[in-house]
């Protein structure tokens, strides 16, 4: 988003080409606006609609005015502001394995998963070798990992992960 106010004395610009660049030479005007006349007037330009400028590292912008009747006219900017959203990022995943103290497989242990944007905990049973995975989890957000067995006790039965991409390797060892 771009916000900005404007205003123009009676012979001040009557357009106000709002541009941008990515290269800061060559602009490429998305929007005109008209500034008000004696009196600011807000402007919030929405710009996801400029795919030109998504993922660029550097965006230039410039106001060019036009149309004003005489030599001494005004024209004023106040309160420019460039606000830039993240994309949201996608799913995650978070896998790994239970196991003895000597490296085998538990099956049937229950490893469940709470916090983060979760609005229940979710539950996975692992497989013959001791995996589980929960999938559909929200980057950036932390959860709790706890691990549950009817034969099996473990040091550390719970652990909190910070999940910014697909994590492998959470695995929970028994006590011996």
């Amino acid at each position: 988003m771009l916000f900005f106010q404007s205003q123009r004395s009676a012979t001040g610009p009557v357009n106000v080409a709002v541009q941008y660049s990515t290269d800061g030479t060559t602009f490429t005007t998305f929007q005109t606006v008209s500034p008000g006349n004696g009196a600011f007037v807000a402007f919030n330009i929405d710009l996801s609609a400029v795919p030109a400028i998504e993922g660029q590292p550097t965006v230039y912008f410039r106001l060019v005015g036009s149309g004003g009747t005489g030599a001494t006219g005004t024209f004023r900017i106040d309160n420019f502001q460039v606000q830039a959203l993240t994309a949201l990022a996608a799913p995650a995943t978070l896998t790994g394995r239970v196991l003895t103290a000597n490296g085998a497989g538990i099956r049937n242990a229950i490893v469940s998963i709470s916090g983060g944007d979760l609005p229940a905990p979710r539950y996975s049973r692992t497989s013959s070798f001791g995996y589980y995975g929960f999938e559909d989890l929200a980057s950036g957000e932390t959860y709790v990992v706890t691990v549950n067995s009817k034969r099996y006790t473990f040091t550390v039965p719970t652990r909190v992960v910070q999940v910014n991409d697909n994590i492998d390797g959470v695995d929970f060892v028994a006590e011996q």
